[in-house]
């Protein structure tokens, strides 16, 4: 097991908005659900138990949901501070993220934002795809874009995901230009499916090729452009690439260790993307630790009933896919990610061939130098001499 845990913590399942895209939304009929400071209290306790069983030393604390700040700051604040004194009682480092839609992250807000989530708050963007809407079919965006503003403003470290869909294929350039200008990093995802039936029936999806397309040309205009946005979904890739393995989350081969999802009403699942109690790994107000490690065993070994393909053993991306992710191999999205990846990293390894870098050639570097690195691609002046410049200097 390793000693790093990843908590995505769904105090509720309410949300303000009815984003067409959202996968915690889909196939999903439950708005009200709420945990009161008691609820969430036992819930880090038995996390607490878990993290002394495993040994973790260090726990990132997700804020997810539904909409996390709908749980009001005295909520927040109270929790934060009850697992905070637990977990270094317990000499595990904490900090904490949180996942927004910004909407009610009024000036009010702000204090707390700083004090307890200033490494990172994420939130949803959109560029051309009007889909962020409130229960009423008022379009959200003005107001998250003037919340995410003041944010950054007041200092605070904000994060982006903007999904490609079919409004804004052929115009990645356009959206590229348009978070540089605002100076916010992000993230080009996909919409994914949350059942078998969910997997071609999703507003404005686009095909795997369009997606994996859009990420190479994000990754041209980034490389060749003079003062580089922060584009993490490329920034991303290029160190995984440089590095020889995952970076990415969801496909580094330790998911099952290092993420744990817990729901508004106590339910255990193996990660953020799942938001069905079918896949329930157990509940913290019934469940041991040591039942709840079993049946995460028992889930990682249902994608071997899955269908995959079978040159996955030879596949020469295979150190940066891990064959995939959990949750794209139990609900049907397997084939698709894999025609994506391919594409990426082959245009990928085409692109950097040409600036003398080959497949780990940084293979050699720490967590903290990579992570180093990725930063400072985000401040040079030119994207395709920093890479270049790492060559020379070993």
């Amino acid at each position: 097991m390793a000693n790093q845990l990843s908590i995505i913590f769904k105090p509720t399942s309410r949300c303000n908005l009815r984003c067409r895209y959202c996968y915690a939304a889909r196939d999903r009929n439950d708005f009200d659900g709420m945990m009161n400071i008691d609820e969430a209290k036992k819930s880090f306790d038995w996390i607490m138990s878990y993290c002394c069983k495993l040994n973790v030393k260090e726990v990132t604390v997700i804020w997810h949901g539904g909409e996390p700040l709908l749980m009001g700051l005295d909520f927040i604040k109270e929790c934060v501070n009850y697992y905070t004194k637990k977990f270094n009682e317990l000499s595990i480092g904490v900090r904490n993220q949180i996942q927004t839609n910004l909407t009610l992250a009024s000036d009010d807000f702000i204090p707390l934002l700083k004090e307890s989530f200033g490494s990172r708050i994420g939130f949803s963007l959109d560029f051309q795809s009007n889909y962020r809407l409130f229960p009423n079919g008022d379009d959200a965006s003005d107001i998250i874009l003037k919340r995410a503003m003041s944010l950054k403003q007041a200092g605070l470290n904000l994060g982006a995901i903007t999904m490609m869909t079919a409004s804004n294929v052929g115009r990645i350039n356009e959206l590229y230009e348009w978070f540089k200008a605002l100076g916010i990093p992000f993230r080009l995802n996909r919409m994914f499916p949350t059942s078998y039936k969910g997997t071609c029936f999703m507003a404005e999806s686009v095909t795997a090729e369009q997606y994996a397309n859009g990420v190479c040309e994000l990754f041209d205009i980034w490389l060749n452009d003079q003062h580089p946005a922060n584009v993490e979904t490329v920034q991303g890739a290029v160190l995984a690439y440089l590095m020889n393995i995952s970076k990415l989350c969801s496909i580094n081969g330790r998911c099952s260790d290092t993420f744990l999802s817990i729901a508004h009403n106590g339910e255990l699942l193996p990660c953020g993307r799942f938001d069905s109690d079918s896949y329930s790994i157990g509940n913290v107000y019934s469940d041991t630790v040591e039942q709840v490690i079993e049946n995460k065993k028992k889930i990682s070994f249902l994608v071997e009933k899955e269908p995959c393909f079978s040159k996955c053993g030879t596949c020469k991306w295979r150190t940066l896919c891990i064959a995939g992710c959990l949750h794209s191999k139990l609900f049907g999205w397997f084939e698709e990610e894999c025609i994506t990846n391919k594409i990426i990293w082959s245009h990928i390894e085409q692109k950097l061939s040409l600036l003398g870098l080959s497949r780990g050639f940084l293979s050699d570097l720490s967590r903290d130098e990579a992570e180093k690195l990725l930063s400072d691609l985000s401040l040079c002046d030119d994207a395709s001499s920093a890479i270049g410049n790492q060559a020379l200097f070993r």
